[in-house]
């Protein structure tokens, strides 16, 4: 019997990012939480409890009951953590606050299934965030805010802002505002 999840010759091993997919020979595809890119049509679902809304939102995952390893995203099969064996995980909400790592900012129009906010499209600012935890997360800079308003080492705080509306309504991601102007 395998101990854990994926474990082969006595070794633990990962999963590997890639899922074959039935249809045919040579279908591999990215596993992306909420989309479904199986013959080439495109649907997305919101991501549940990734991070909380409301006047204080914050992101949400999992920490290691064993070790104090903590997740974003959540992980809920083993830890990761080589130095630790264990399977057992409670919820975590980080901090709301954190430092600019790096940033850059889109000049080009992501692919599908990318949707532009503006047409023509508009580039955007995207930073990663190290968070007082240690973990960096990656994310957009809220609306109103550039590359000319962030630096290394600037601190930031979670916000969450409407990227666009559907049919079913808001569709919401977490973005990261700047708290001070940043020395140009």
């Amino acid at each position: 019997m395998l101990r854990y999840p994926y474990q082969r010759n006595g070794a633990r091993t990962r999963p590997s990012p890639l899922t074959k997919l039935t249809g045919g020979p040579g279908e591999w595809f990215a596993r992306v939480p909420g989309i479904d890119m199986r013959g080439g049509a495109v649907s997305a679902t919101p991501i549940i409890d990734w991070f909380t809304t409301g006047d204080e939102p914050a992101l949400l995952g999992t920490k290691c009951v064993a070790c104090g390893t903590v997740y974003f995203p959540r992980q809920d099969i083993y830890c990761k953590n080589p130095n630790c064996d264990s399977e057992e995980f409670e919820e975590y909400t980080f901090s709301r606050t954190g430092t600019v790592w790096s940033y850059t900012d889109f000049q080009y129009q992501p692919p599908a299934p990318y949707i532009a906010q503006t047409d023509p499209y508009e580039p955007f600012a995207l930073a990663a965030v190290e968070l007082p935890e240690g973990i960096v997360v990656l994310g957009q800079l809220a609306d109103g805010y550039s590359v000319d308003d962030v630096k290394v080492g600037s601190p930031v705080e979670l916000v969450v802002e409407v990227l666009n509306t559907d049919d079913t309504g808001d569709r919401t991601i977490w973005r990261w505002k700047p708290t001070e102007e940043a020395a140009r």
